[in-house]
């Protein structure tokens, strides 16, 4: 299955990555956190739901398990995207922006989801940015 594999510098993918592959996905996203600044800076997840009134936060406690979770759009710091987008997509305006790339794959009949299971550590100046292990409705702030 021919496709592209993203890693960005700052994430630090785990052993079981290449299990991004074998998700049933057009576009699939490793689940890793960073500084979101949607009105406040906070610590969120890269992946993202969206309607009419534009992106929204995923809540944490979705990214949990180990599954494979349909989201609207994943940032490509860690992501497996099938050839068969690069072929066939319309191409936005903006294509260095993996969000717009996302809506419109999905405008255009294709998948995205993120694979709860493939946690990355994001490194950033601040501090790693690591899942918790199993703390249901824990609160990302920004002094932590």
């Amino acid at each position: 299955m021919a496709g592209v594999l993203f890693f960005d510098c700052d994430v630090i993918p785990p052993d079981n990555v290449l299990g991004l592959i074998n998700v049933k996905g057009d576009i699939v996203g490793g689940a890793y956190l960073g500084w979101q600044d949607m009105g406040q800076p906070k610590v969120a997840p890269c992946s993202y739901a969206h309607d009419e009134k534009g992106i929204a936060f995923i809540p944490v406690d979705v990214f949990m398990g180990d599954q494979a979770i349909a989201v609207s759009a994943t940032q490509f710091g860690c992501a497996y995207v099938k050839k068969e987008v690069y072929d066939k997509i319309k191409w936005p305006e903006d294509v260095n922006d993996d969000i717009a790339l996302c809506l419109e794959a999905r405008k255009q009949g294709f998948n995205v989801v993120v694979h709860t299971g493939v946690k990355c550590v994001r490194k950033t100046p601040q501090k790693d940015l690591a899942w918790p292990t199993a703390r249901v409705g824990y609160e990302f702030k920004s002094d932590q």
